[in-house]
């Protein structure tokens, strides 16, 4: 028997019409169950992020004396990781900040805080932690600020350190820390701050420091470094301030350092250095401090001194080698109050503008410098 076509249209839209329900109600139901299978990974996955979290704080409190500390509200309950002294969690939970500063941690840093995987602060300044600094630390890839100044740390400073891509602020200050500084850290192209001085390092600076174009304070004074400053020092367009002080550098003053437009102070003294004062120094114009004393500079102070408008403290004393007659261009300084020459060569004119210097030195509220005989 034949079927009219326009019957057989109608059994097929009939069929499909019976179909298309089922096959969206099979789509759903996939789409339902992927979503929650998405959300049942990202639950284990935060989930296991929380253990991990858990378990590196419960390792902090062991490791440096938790029952001693002199806040420890919260920690080791059931409650909420946020809700304990001293730390910050964001909205999933996840450690973020972990400051417990002056809280009389005695002991050492356990390698489970590399496992803070979301950690943005670690701020654990003026305690009593004692041992090495784990590598595990180099793990911590969101970390923008590691302060553990004014401590008992001993050991190196661990090369891996310098993977913290996003580190802002690097601060191991007044620790008995020993070793090189380690060229890695030239790698850390957000670094700001870098705070290293009162130390037992030694060796020479890094070259590599000088790829670090947006740092604005670099503290290494208080050491046991030796060797030349480094030129590449002069690309650090940013800085600001320079600590070098207390070292045992040796070589010559880098003209480069006059490239460093933003700096306020430079910090060189009780140092080994030689040679002269580069003129290029005369070109830092937002220069407030300049300490070169106790070295064994030589040579005269450049005429080109007398363009810092800036500058507040200027000490060259305890060279014995510099000599000559201060320049007439050194009255310029109007801001100085302290001005320091002694235990050098150095003299302040006694010819015709002999009232002019004298009047200048009388507005310095701390100065030292001999006269020059007649």
């Amino acid at each position: 028997m034949t079927i009219h076509p326009l019957l057989n249209a109608s059994r097929l839209r009939s069929r499909w019409s019976l179909a298309l329900p089922v096959a969206a109600t099979l789509a759903a139901t996939i789409i339902a169950t992927a979503r929650q299978a998405s959300e049942y990974a990202e639950f284990a996955v935060s989930s296991a992020a929380h253990h991990a979290d858990r378990a590196a704080l419960v390792a902090l409190y062991g490791a440096s004396g938790g029952p001693a500390w002199e806040q420890k509200t919260r920690w080791l309950t059931d409650a909420p990781l946020g809700r304990w002294h001293g730390v910050t969690t964001d909205s999933s939970g996840a450690v973020i900040e972990l400051q417990l500063s002056n809280n009389g941690l005695a002991g050492t840093l356990p390698p489970e805080l590399g496992y803070l995987a979301s950690l943005i602060e670690l701020s654990l300044h003026n305690n009593d932690l004692a041992g090495t600094l784990p590598p595990e630390l180099g793990y911590l890839s969101n970390l923008e600020y590691l302060g553990l100044s004014r401590n008992e740390l001993t050991g190196t400073i661990r090369p891996e350190l310098g993977s913290l891509g996003k580190l802002m602020y690097l601060d191991l200050d007044r620790n008995q820390l020993t070793g090189s500084i380690p060229a890695e850290l030239g790698g850390l192209a957000n670094l700001r701050m870098l705070r290293l001085g009162n130390n037992n390092l030694d060796g020479p600076i890094p070259p590599e420091i000088g790829n670090l174009a947006n740092l604005a304070h670099m503290h290494l004074a208080d050491n046991l470094l030796a060797e030349n400053i480094p030129p590449e020092l002069g690309n650090l367009d940013n800085l600001q301030h320079l600590w070098l002080y207390d070292n045992q550098l040796t070589g010559t003053i880098p003209p480069e350092l006059g490239n460093l437009d933003n700096l306020e102070i430079l910090s060189l003294y009780h140092n080994q250095l030689t040679g002269s004062i580069p003129v290029e120094l005369g070109g830092l114009a937002n220069l407030r401090t300049l300490r070169l004393g106790n070295n064994n500079l030589d040579g005269s102070i450049p005429p080109e001194l007398g363009n810092l408008a800036k500058l507040e403290w200027f000490n060259v004393e305890s060279n014995p080698e510099l000599e000559g007659v201060l320049p007439a261009s050194l009255p310029r300084l109007s801001m100085l109050k302290e001005f320091l020459a002694g235990d050098t060569a150095l003299c302040a004119p006694a010819d015709h503008s002999f009232r002019g210097f004298l009047a200048w030195l009388n507005r310095i509220p701390n100065w030292s410098v001999r006269l020059c005989e007649h």
